[in-house]
């Protein structure tokens, strides 16, 4: 269906013509969080600060999430996937209350490592903040990797808030990528967003150097 950015085959024609310029072209990735779920789920969470998210707030408590996805629209076609509260770790809207002030983290759930230290974790960024350590939010993005490869012929990716994801993820992303696709380069950078170079060469080591980042210093 068309969207604000055009239709499906405008996406594919402009990758053909950057490819016929003699240019590379990356599809830009957002893994981070998902947003605008089809129905609410009720969960079990705690608050934390959102200046320091491992400073405890409150007691485990029942709140309502927009965690299922179901994608109606689309039904199975490309993927027969259904999001769940289980395939996040944390998000910050109520629904009781349409209150987004507040950060929760799910019950039974941890922030991922191997992200940036600020905040004293900052794993979460917004909206509903994936879990890529659960089995199914892995293997689907793995194959969503291949889909976009096989059906749009891009060239790499440009890919969205790296320094919240654990760093492991994407080594273990775009080996698996690569592996799939043999000869294929399949260029990646990533945008963290620091000044401190050294974060930055901290995280490419973390990756075991399966993707550059922008120069944001």
């Amino acid at each position: 269906r068309r969207t604000k950015c055009g239709t499906r085959q405008q996406f594919l024609a402009a990758v053909l013509a950057v490819q016929a310029a003699g240019m590379q072209a990356y599809a830009d990735v957002v893994f981070n969080h998902k947003d605008g779920a089809d129905h609410v789920e009720r969960v079990r969470a705690q608050i934390v600060d959102w200046n320091n998210r491992n400073d405890v707030r409150s007691d485990w408590h029942e709140i309502g999430a927009w965690t299922h996805f179901t994608f109606p629209g689309r039904g199975a076609v490309h993927s027969s996937m259904h999001w769940h509260a289980d395939h996040f770790d944390s998000l910050s809207f109520n629904a009781d209350t349409n209150n987004a002030s507040r950060l929760y983290r799910l019950k039974d759930k941890q922030f991922e490592t191997e992200v940036s230290h600020e905040h004293g974790n900052y794993d979460y960024l917004m909206a509903c903040d994936l879990d890529t350590r659960h089995p199914q939010v892995d293997g689907e993005l793995r194959w969503w990797g291949r889909c976009i490869v096989d059906t749009t012929g891009v060239n790499g990716f440009r890919i969205d808030a790296v320094k919240h994801i654990r760093a492991s993820f994407f080594r273990d992303w775009m080996n698996h990528l690569r592996v799939h696709f043999g000869a294929r380069e399949l260029f990646a950078v990533g945008e963290h967003w620091s000044g401190n170079v050294a974060d930055l060469h901290d995280y490419i080591t973390s990756t075991e150097g399966v993707m550059s980042l922008f120069d944001v210093a």
